[in-house]
């Protein structure tokens, strides 16, 4: 229930982000800031870093109010791991908002997808994918299950959890434990967030209202340049 529980506060932030991005389009507010001479540049890193501030102060009080508290769960396991951790997932967090929001321009239909997959991806983690876990499926099945960030976050999770019972920590040794899944979890997510990034930026580019580029807008630098007449 811990983990099920890690899980939902973590991914509470996803609505939120989410439906602010889809308010903006909703009311023409990326519209006005681009009248008012805001690139897309500027945009999405003035944005960017809100969401990501917004979502490491949030996680920072999760961890420091579960460390007061003295739960193992914090305070067995090396917070610079849990720092890489939560860093990586909260920057894949909101890159996969971005492009969310790419395809969505109602405020309540992102607000009711994104808490369903809040709940569903709790719930699926917890009654599915830990079953998973604890059985003899292969490693490779297991990977593949967790190219779904929701599982990726609930394998590192279980793995903290795993590794404070008992009076364990989760320490840098024990990344390269044979039986230890947060190593592959940090670089699927980490792989998964540089790509849907620029896949995001890509996608908002193309359908950017009033100004969209053309989906080979990439290319034109590469384009040859016609020679000139002497």
């Amino acid at each position: 229930m811990g983990v099920l529980f890690f899980t939902w506060v973590v991914l509470q932030l996803f609505p939120v982000i989410l439906t602010s991005l889809v308010y903006e389009k909703q009311q023409k507010l990326r519209i006005m800031m681009k009248m008012h001479g805001l690139g897309d540049g500027p945009y999405w890193l003035i944005t960017y870093g809100y969401f990501l501030a917004l979502s490491a102060i949030y996680m920072l009080c999760f961890v420091m109010f579960g460390s007061s508290l003295g739960l193992k769960f914090f305070s067995s396991n090396d917070y610079t791991i849990q720092f890489l951790f939560y860093f990586i997932y909260l920057n894949l967090q909101i890159s996969m908002a971005f492009l969310l929001s790419s395809f969505l321009s109602d405020v309540k239909t992102a607000a009711v997808i994104a808490y369903l997959g809040v709940f569903a991806t709790g719930l699926l983690g917890s009654y599915l994918f830990e079953k998973f876990l604890e059985s003899s499926v292969s490693r490779g099945w297991i990977i593949c299950m967790e190219l779904y960030p929701g599982f990726a976050l609930y394998r590192g999770l279980y793995e903290f959890g795993q590794s404070s019972s008992f009076g364990g920590s989760m320490q840098w040794q024990n990344l390269s434990d044979s039986d230890s899944g947060m190593k592959e979890v940090l670089i699927i997510m980490s792989v998964e967030w540089v790509i849907l990034i620029f896949v995001a930026y890509y996608i908002d580019q193309v359908n950017s209202t009033g100004n969209g580029k053309s989906p080979c807008f990439f290319l034109k630098g590469f384009r040859k340049q016609p020679a000139s007449l002497t």
